[in-house]
C-alpha cells in the first residue's frame, strides 16, 4: 500500500508555490520508508493565459483590441492596396511598353486601354480585400484556438 505524505509547504508568492510530497511503501513491520520525493511547483492565478507562452499572450492582447478595426472593409482595402497594385503593375507595363508591337495594335483595334486601366485597377481591390480578409481570418481563428485553450486550462485549475 502507498501512502504519501506533504513533508513541506513553501509560499513564493501570490501566484506561485511549492509542495514536497514524499512517497513510500509500508512493511509488513509497520514501518514506513520512504524512498521517493517528488518536488511540485503549483500555479495558482486568475490570470488565464499562464500556460501560453509569451508570443501567444502578446498576440491575443493584440488581437483583442484590433480585432473589430481590421474587419472592416475600408480598412482592408486601404491596408492591402498598395501589395495589390505592386502586383497589377508588370500587367501595365507589360501593355504600355509596346515591346510586341502586333499585340498593341490588336488591343488597340479591339479595346480602348481604359478598359484595361479599370480592369487591373479591379484586380488590384480583389486582391487588396481578399489577401486581408483571409489574414484576418488565419488571425481570428488562431486568436479563438488560444482563448479556448486558455478557458481550458482555467478550469481545469
Amino acid at each position: 500500500m502507498c501512502k504519501y505524505r506533504i513533508t513541506s509547504y513553501k509560499n513564493i508568492g501570490i501566484k506561485e508555490c511549492h509542495l514536497r510530497f514524499e512517497v513510500g511503501r509500508e512493511k509488513e513491520n509497520g514501518v514506513s520508508v520512504f524512498h521517493g520525493v517528488v518536488n511540485l511547483r503549483i500555479f495558482a492565478s486568475s490570470n488565464l493565459l499562464y500556460m501560453l507562452s509569451e508570443k501567444d499572450r502578446a498576440f491575443m492582447e493584440y488581437w483583442e483590441h484590433n480585432r473589430l478595426r481590421q474587419k472592416k472593409t475600408l480598412y482592408q482595402l486601404m491596408m492591402g492596396l498598395p501589395l495589390g497594385l505592386v502586383l497589377a503593375l508588370p500587367i501595365l507595363l507589360n501593355y504600355f511598353s509596346g515591346w510586341h508591337k502586333r499585340a498593341v495594335m490588336v488591343g488597340n483595334a479591339q479595346s480602348s486601354p481604359l478598359v484595361l486601366l479599370i480592369a487591373v485597377l479591379a484586380i488590384a481591390v480583389f486582391f487588396s480585400i481578399f489577401n486581408k480578409r483571409h489574414k484576418w481570418e488565419m488571425n481570428e481563428q488562431h486568436y479563438l484556438e488560444l482563448k479556448r485553450e486558455s478557458e481550458k486550462d482555467t478550469a481545469d485549475h
